[in-house]
């Protein structure tokens, strides 16, 4: 990962916009999106789904705000609106800029570091144990809008050491996730009992699962 895209704090308690975010191949990819996505939502034939309108929107909201937040002249709760929209749209370094909350900054400069990571990368952590049986410590924390990748993607958490990559589902998460989602749906209005014995029997032996 190039040193560029990660957001790195000054002495002031400041954050600075990494080198990286003002490359012509960021901006093309950014202006590349937000062409595409207006096409969809404009045109009456092109499928839309929640995701594109909430980016459209964004955008919207980033072109009347941005200006005022330039000139110093923007309010407490326009400057968050941006800070948010940013965040939409996938420029999580701008919205770590441009919010006042704390938590909200913290959140979007780990992410947009996330973003630029390899892929492959993961932390050194052991899977975790529970209840005997070994259950992965990689878990999607949120889903996001990826620059790099130019699509929703997930931002993928260690749950012992808090690493944090946006990348694919390694398979073996993807398997959980699709078992758990498969057992959720067979138990659904089932009383707790025979929820519990029907989980049991496919397979969820851990008390985490079946309690």
């Amino acid at each position: 990962m190039s040193d560029n895209h990660i957001i790195k704090g000054d002495t002031d308690g400041k954050w600075e916009l990494p080198a990286g975010l003002l490359t012509k191949e960021h901006l093309a990819k950014s202006q590349a999106m937000q062409d595409d996505l207006a096409q969809r939502v404009n045109s009456p034939f092109a499928s839309k789904s929640t995701k594109d309108l909430e980016m459209f929107r964004a955008g919207i909201l980033i072109k009347e705000l941005e200006p005022l937040m330039q000139a110093g002249v923007i309010s407490a709760i326009d400057r968050e609106y941006l800070a948010e929209s940013y965040a939409s749209i996938g420029e999580y370094a701008k919205a770590s800029q441009a919010t006042a909350n704390d938590a909200n900054k913290e959140r979007w400069e780990a992410i947009w570091n996330a973003v630029f990571l390899d892929d492959a990368e993961k932390c050194n952590c052991p899977d975790a144990q529970h209840d005997g049986g070994r259950t992965n410590n990689q878990g999607v924390e949120e889903n996001v809008f990826s620059l790099k990748h130019l699509k929703v993607m997930p931002v993928i958490k260690c749950s012992i050491c808090g690493h944090r990559n946006v990348a694919q589902l390694p398979s073996r998460i993807s398997k959980e996730r699709s078992h758990r989602q498969l057992s959720i749906a067979a138990v659904s209005g089932m009383k707790p009992e025979d929820a519990k014995a029907t989980l049991t029997d496919m397979g969820h032996t851990s008390k985490l699962i079946v309690k």
